[in-house]
Protein backbone atom coordinates (compact mmCIF):
# COMPACT_ATOMS: atom_id res chain seq x y z
CA UNK A 1 0.00 0.00 0.00
CA UNK A 2 1.20 3.54 -1.30
CA UNK A 3 2.05 6.14 1.82
CA UNK A 4 1.31 9.52 1.54
CA UNK A 5 5.19 11.21 1.51
CA UNK A 6 4.06 14.60 1.70
CA UNK A 7 2.74 17.07 3.69
CA UNK A 8 -1.10 17.94 1.69
CA UNK A 9 -2.52 21.08 3.46
CA UNK A 10 -6.30 20.97 5.10
CA UNK A 11 -5.58 17.27 5.13
CA UNK A 12 -4.91 16.72 8.98
CA UNK A 13 -7.56 19.92 10.60
CA UNK A 14 -9.62 20.10 7.32
CA UNK A 15 -10.28 23.26 8.03
CA UNK A 16 -9.96 24.97 4.13
CA UNK A 17 -12.19 21.72 3.23
CA UNK A 18 -15.20 23.01 5.68
CA UNK A 19 -15.73 26.37 5.90
CA UNK A 20 -18.19 25.56 8.85
CA UNK A 21 -15.19 24.96 10.89
CA UNK A 22 -13.95 28.16 10.27
CA UNK A 23 -17.09 29.87 11.14
CA UNK A 24 -16.81 27.60 14.39
CA UNK A 25 -13.56 28.56 15.34
CA UNK A 26 -14.13 32.55 14.34
CA UNK A 27 -17.52 32.48 16.35
CA UNK A 28 -15.29 30.88 19.65
CA UNK A 29 -12.01 33.30 19.41
CA UNK A 30 -14.87 36.20 19.37
CA UNK A 31 -17.07 34.03 22.05
CA UNK A 32 -14.00 34.38 24.73
CA UNK A 33 -13.16 37.60 23.36
CA UNK A 34 -16.36 39.08 24.33
CA UNK A 35 -16.88 37.35 27.67
CA UNK A 36 -13.18 38.63 28.84
CA UNK A 37 -13.77 42.18 27.24
CA UNK A 38 -17.00 42.95 25.11
CA UNK A 39 -16.16 46.63 24.25
CA UNK A 40 -13.01 45.27 22.72
CA UNK A 41 -15.18 42.44 20.41
CA UNK A 42 -17.37 45.46 19.93
CA UNK A 43 -14.79 48.34 19.38
CA UNK A 44 -13.29 45.99 16.46
CA UNK A 45 -16.38 45.54 14.98
CA UNK A 46 -17.21 48.59 14.98
CA UNK A 47 -14.14 49.48 13.07
CA UNK A 48 -14.40 47.22 10.49
CA UNK A 49 -17.89 48.84 9.67
CA UNK A 50 -16.41 52.11 9.85
CA UNK A 51 -13.65 51.42 7.25
CA UNK A 52 -16.23 49.17 5.38
CA UNK A 53 -18.21 52.78 4.64
CA UNK A 54 -15.26 54.98 4.61
CA UNK A 55 -14.11 52.80 1.49
CA UNK A 56 -16.75 52.98 -0.31
CA UNK A 57 -16.22 55.15 -4.41
CA UNK A 58 -12.67 55.36 -3.53
CA UNK A 59 -9.78 53.62 -5.96
CA UNK A 60 -8.06 51.09 -5.09
CA UNK A 61 -4.79 53.02 -4.04
CA UNK A 62 -6.84 55.52 -2.22
CA UNK A 63 -8.37 52.19 -0.44
CA UNK A 64 -4.75 51.23 0.05
CA UNK A 65 -3.65 54.78 1.73
CA UNK A 66 -6.78 55.43 3.93
CA UNK A 67 -6.60 51.43 5.25
CA UNK A 68 -2.96 51.88 6.35
CA UNK A 69 -3.57 55.08 8.15
CA UNK A 70 -6.58 53.76 10.08
CA UNK A 71 -4.34 50.19 10.75
CA UNK A 72 -1.55 52.29 11.87
CA UNK A 73 -3.59 54.86 14.27
CA UNK A 74 -5.78 51.76 15.57
CA UNK A 75 -2.30 50.12 16.27
CA UNK A 76 -1.11 52.69 17.81
CA UNK A 77 -3.50 53.71 19.84
CA UNK A 78 -4.02 49.70 21.14
CA UNK A 79 -0.86 49.76 22.44
CA UNK A 80 -1.32 52.91 24.62
CA UNK A 81 -4.39 51.51 26.16
CA UNK A 82 -2.52 48.04 26.18
CA UNK A 83 0.01 49.50 28.25
CA UNK A 84 -1.94 50.98 30.59
CA UNK A 85 -3.91 48.16 31.29
CA UNK A 86 -0.45 46.14 32.05
CA UNK A 87 1.19 48.30 34.04
CA UNK A 88 -1.41 49.39 36.48
CA UNK A 89 -2.45 47.48 39.72
CA UNK A 90 -5.76 45.47 39.39
CA UNK A 91 -7.06 46.83 42.58
CA UNK A 92 -6.61 50.57 41.96
CA UNK A 93 -8.29 53.11 39.12
CA UNK A 94 -5.92 54.08 36.97
CA UNK A 95 -5.96 56.09 33.95
CA UNK A 96 -2.71 58.06 32.40
CA UNK A 97 -0.92 60.66 33.70
CA UNK A 98 -2.21 63.50 31.29
CA UNK A 99 -5.72 62.47 32.07
CA UNK A 100 -6.10 63.06 35.79
CA UNK A 101 -9.57 63.30 35.67
CA UNK A 102 -10.29 60.78 34.09
CA UNK A 103 -9.79 58.46 37.14
CA UNK A 104 -12.63 60.58 38.42
CA UNK A 105 -14.78 60.13 35.77
CA UNK A 106 -14.19 56.17 35.94
CA UNK A 107 -14.92 56.60 39.64
CA UNK A 108 -18.37 58.41 39.66
CA UNK A 109 -19.34 56.50 36.71
CA UNK A 110 -18.26 52.92 38.88
CA UNK A 111 -20.91 54.62 41.27
CA UNK A 112 -23.04 55.69 39.30
CA UNK A 113 -23.62 52.34 37.74
CA UNK A 114 -23.38 50.67 40.98
CA UNK A 115 -26.28 52.74 42.55
CA UNK A 116 -28.66 51.60 38.89
CA UNK A 117 -27.67 48.13 39.86
CA UNK A 118 -29.03 48.34 43.53
CA UNK A 119 -25.07 47.88 44.49
CA UNK A 120 -24.87 49.83 48.16
CA UNK A 121 -22.07 52.23 48.37
CA UNK A 122 -20.72 54.61 50.82
CA UNK A 123 -22.88 57.83 51.48
CA UNK A 124 -19.74 60.58 50.30
CA UNK A 125 -19.44 58.04 47.44
CA UNK A 126 -23.13 58.89 46.57
CA UNK A 127 -22.75 62.39 47.10
CA UNK A 128 -19.65 62.56 44.85
CA UNK A 129 -21.02 60.74 42.06
CA UNK A 130 -23.64 63.52 41.22
CA UNK A 131 -21.71 66.47 42.59
CA UNK A 132 -21.92 69.19 40.11
CA UNK A 133 -19.98 71.62 41.70
CA UNK A 134 -16.62 70.35 39.44
CA UNK A 135 -15.63 67.86 36.91
CA UNK A 136 -19.45 67.34 35.88
CA UNK A 137 -20.79 66.35 32.41
CA UNK A 138 -23.73 64.33 31.34
CA UNK A 139 -20.66 61.75 29.72
CA UNK A 140 -20.07 60.55 32.96
CA UNK A 141 -24.42 58.78 32.29
CA UNK A 142 -22.62 57.58 29.12
CA UNK A 143 -19.63 55.69 30.49
CA UNK A 144 -21.77 54.21 33.42
CA UNK A 145 -24.94 53.25 31.30
CA UNK A 146 -22.27 51.24 28.84
CA UNK A 147 -20.74 49.43 32.21
CA UNK A 148 -24.53 49.07 33.25
CA UNK A 149 -25.15 46.91 30.25
CA UNK A 150 -21.38 45.50 29.25
CA UNK A 151 -20.34 45.23 32.56
CA UNK A 152 -17.23 46.73 34.27
CA UNK A 153 -15.04 48.05 32.45
CA UNK A 154 -12.35 50.61 33.39
CA UNK A 155 -10.05 50.01 30.63
CA UNK A 156 -12.46 49.24 27.77
CA UNK A 157 -14.02 52.66 27.88
CA UNK A 158 -10.61 54.30 26.66
CA UNK A 159 -11.83 52.39 23.54
CA UNK A 160 -15.34 53.78 23.03
CA UNK A 161 -13.22 57.04 23.15
CA UNK A 162 -10.62 55.69 20.58
CA UNK A 163 -13.60 54.49 18.37
CA UNK A 164 -15.43 58.33 18.31
CA UNK A 165 -12.06 59.90 17.55
CA UNK A 166 -11.66 57.78 14.82
CA UNK A 167 -15.06 58.27 13.67
CA UNK A 168 -14.51 62.14 13.22
CA UNK A 169 -11.62 62.09 11.58
CA UNK A 170 -12.96 59.61 8.91
CA UNK A 171 -16.38 61.59 8.63
CA UNK A 172 -14.48 64.43 8.03
CA UNK A 173 -12.42 62.77 5.45
CA UNK A 174 -15.44 61.95 3.67
CA UNK A 175 -16.81 65.39 3.64
CA UNK A 176 -13.57 67.59 3.09
CA UNK A 177 -12.70 64.72 -0.27
CA UNK A 178 -16.10 65.81 -1.56
CA UNK A 179 -15.30 69.51 -1.59
CA UNK A 180 -11.59 69.42 -2.03
CA UNK A 181 -10.53 66.76 -3.58
CA UNK A 182 -8.83 63.71 -1.98
CA UNK A 183 -5.15 64.87 -1.57
CA UNK A 184 -6.44 67.66 0.61
CA UNK A 185 -8.79 64.72 2.60
CA UNK A 186 -5.87 62.28 2.84
CA UNK A 187 -3.82 64.94 4.27
CA UNK A 188 -6.25 66.23 6.90
CA UNK A 189 -7.21 62.22 7.79
CA UNK A 190 -3.55 62.19 8.22
CA UNK A 191 -3.55 64.94 11.07
CA UNK A 192 -6.35 64.52 12.37
CA UNK A 193 -5.44 60.73 13.38
CA UNK A 194 -1.56 61.69 14.25
CA UNK A 195 -1.72 65.16 15.30
CA UNK A 196 0.27 64.34 19.36
CA UNK A 197 -2.16 66.13 21.76
CA UNK A 198 -5.65 64.89 19.47
CA UNK A 199 -4.02 61.32 19.92
CA UNK A 200 -3.28 61.79 23.64
CA UNK A 201 -7.04 62.59 24.31
CA UNK A 202 -8.32 59.98 22.05
CA UNK A 203 -7.27 57.42 24.27
CA UNK A 204 -8.02 59.21 27.80
CA UNK A 205 -11.02 58.54 29.54
CA UNK A 206 -12.21 62.50 29.72
CA UNK A 207 -15.29 63.94 27.37
CA UNK A 208 -13.43 65.20 25.10
CA UNK A 209 -13.44 62.99 22.24
CA UNK A 210 -17.78 63.22 22.48
CA UNK A 211 -17.08 66.87 22.65
CA UNK A 212 -15.33 66.87 19.58
CA UNK A 213 -17.72 63.91 18.04
CA UNK A 214 -20.67 66.27 19.01
CA UNK A 215 -19.25 68.73 16.75
CA UNK A 216 -18.23 66.93 13.86
CA UNK A 217 -21.98 65.88 14.19
CA UNK A 218 -23.58 69.42 14.12
CA UNK A 219 -21.29 70.23 11.52
CA UNK A 220 -21.90 67.48 8.67
CA UNK A 221 -25.23 67.76 9.97
CA UNK A 222 -25.52 71.41 8.96
CA UNK A 223 -23.71 70.95 5.37
CA UNK A 224 -26.08 67.78 5.05
CA UNK A 225 -29.23 70.11 5.93
CA UNK A 226 -28.17 72.66 3.29
CA UNK A 227 -26.39 71.05 0.29
CA UNK A 228 -28.00 67.31 0.92
CA UNK A 229 -29.16 65.97 -2.71
CA UNK A 230 -32.80 65.10 -1.58
CA UNK A 231 -35.04 65.88 1.25
CA UNK A 232 -34.46 63.07 2.60
CA UNK A 233 -30.63 63.59 3.85
CA UNK A 234 -31.89 66.83 4.22
CA UNK A 235 -33.65 65.89 7.03
CA UNK A 236 -31.64 63.93 8.55
CA UNK A 237 -28.87 66.62 8.80
CA UNK A 238 -31.18 68.48 10.07
CA UNK A 239 -32.21 66.01 12.42
CA UNK A 240 -28.18 65.75 13.73
CA UNK A 241 -27.66 69.44 14.01
CA UNK A 242 -30.90 69.30 16.75
CA UNK A 243 -29.31 66.31 18.74
CA UNK A 244 -25.83 67.88 18.64
CA UNK A 245 -27.27 71.34 19.89
CA UNK A 246 -29.38 69.26 22.55
CA UNK A 247 -26.54 67.01 24.14
CA UNK A 248 -23.51 69.17 23.95
CA UNK A 249 -23.80 71.58 26.48
CA UNK A 250 -24.40 68.46 28.57
CA UNK A 251 -20.81 66.88 27.75
CA UNK A 252 -19.04 70.63 27.64
CA UNK A 253 -20.76 73.84 29.47
CA UNK A 254 -20.47 76.64 26.87
CA UNK A 255 -20.62 73.79 23.90
CA UNK A 256 -23.52 74.97 22.63
CA UNK A 257 -22.58 78.70 22.08
CA UNK A 258 -19.43 77.13 20.20
CA UNK A 259 -21.36 74.89 18.02
CA UNK A 260 -23.67 77.55 17.53
CA UNK A 261 -20.44 80.11 16.68
CA UNK A 262 -19.10 77.65 14.44
CA UNK A 263 -22.05 77.19 12.05
CA UNK A 264 -23.18 80.36 12.08
CA UNK A 265 -19.69 81.52 10.92
CA UNK A 266 -19.25 78.82 8.24
CA UNK A 267 -22.30 79.94 6.70
CA UNK A 268 -21.80 83.69 6.82
CA UNK A 269 -18.22 82.63 5.02
CA UNK A 270 -19.92 80.79 2.58
CA UNK A 271 -21.86 83.52 1.49
CA UNK A 272 -19.37 86.45 1.60
CA UNK A 273 -16.47 84.58 0.15
CA UNK A 274 -18.76 84.01 -3.49
CA UNK A 275 -17.48 88.38 -3.92
CA UNK A 276 -14.34 89.26 -3.36
CA UNK A 277 -15.43 92.98 -2.61
CA UNK A 278 -17.80 91.61 -0.41
CA UNK A 279 -15.19 89.61 1.75
CA UNK A 280 -12.97 92.98 1.93
CA UNK A 281 -15.83 95.22 3.00
CA UNK A 282 -16.68 92.13 5.73
CA UNK A 283 -13.16 92.11 6.81
CA UNK A 284 -12.95 96.05 7.09
CA UNK A 285 -15.86 96.37 8.91
CA UNK A 286 -15.79 93.31 11.46
CA UNK A 287 -13.26 95.21 13.81
CA UNK A 288 -16.04 98.14 14.04
CA UNK A 289 -18.98 96.58 14.46
CA UNK A 290 -16.98 94.10 17.50
CA UNK A 291 -16.20 97.73 18.83
CA UNK A 292 -19.74 98.87 19.02
CA UNK A 293 -21.19 95.62 19.87
CA UNK A 294 -18.94 95.39 23.26
CA UNK A 295 -20.02 99.01 23.90
CA UNK A 296 -23.51 98.10 24.41
CA UNK A 297 -24.68 97.60 28.21
CA UNK A 298 -26.40 94.21 27.48
CA UNK A 299 -23.64 92.99 25.37
CA UNK A 300 -20.43 94.13 27.85
CA UNK A 301 -22.75 92.44 31.14
CA UNK A 302 -23.20 89.04 29.25
CA UNK A 303 -19.43 88.95 28.08
CA UNK A 304 -18.25 89.86 31.41
CA UNK A 305 -20.25 87.63 33.49
CA UNK A 306 -19.22 84.50 30.93
CA UNK A 307 -15.29 85.52 31.47
CA UNK A 308 -15.55 85.99 35.29
CA UNK A 309 -17.02 82.31 35.16
CA UNK A 310 -14.58 80.99 32.75
CA UNK A 311 -11.43 82.80 35.44
CA UNK A 312 -13.10 80.73 38.32
CA UNK A 313 -12.98 77.46 36.39
CA UNK A 314 -9.72 78.13 35.35
CA UNK A 315 -8.44 78.78 38.68
CA UNK A 316 -10.26 75.79 40.02
CA UNK A 317 -8.15 73.74 37.58
CA UNK A 318 -4.97 75.19 39.06
CA UNK A 319 -5.61 74.85 42.25
CA UNK A 320 -6.68 71.16 41.85
CA UNK A 321 -4.49 67.72 40.82
CA UNK A 322 -3.06 67.74 37.33
CA UNK A 323 -1.96 69.57 34.89
CA UNK A 324 -2.46 73.39 34.88
CA UNK A 325 -1.34 76.98 33.02
CA UNK A 326 -1.81 79.75 35.16
CA UNK A 327 -3.38 81.75 32.37
CA UNK A 328 -4.47 84.75 34.60
CA UNK A 329 -2.04 87.73 36.66
CA UNK A 330 -0.77 86.04 39.93
CA UNK A 331 -3.31 87.47 42.49
CA UNK A 332 -6.02 86.11 41.06
CA UNK A 333 -4.62 82.77 42.74
CA UNK A 334 -3.93 83.97 45.86
CA UNK A 335 -6.19 82.22 48.33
Amino acid sequence: MQQPTSYEPGRIVGLTEHPFAWMVLIGLVLGIGYAASPLTVLFLGSVVVLYSWARRGLSVRERQWVLGLLLFAIAARLLLVALLFLTADPLETKSFFWDGDGVYLKQRAEWIRNIWLGIAIDPLDYDSAFYRGYGWTTYIYVIAYVQYWLGESPYGIHLLNVFLSLSVAVVLYRLIRSAYGKTAALIGLSLSLFIPTPLLWSVSALKESAYVFLIMLGLVGAVAAIRGPNMTRRILGLCAVMISFATIDGVRGGGEIILGAGITGGLFGAVVTRRLWVAVLVVALLPFMAYRLIQSEVVYSRLQSQLQRAAVLHVGHVKTEGNAYQLLDERFYVD
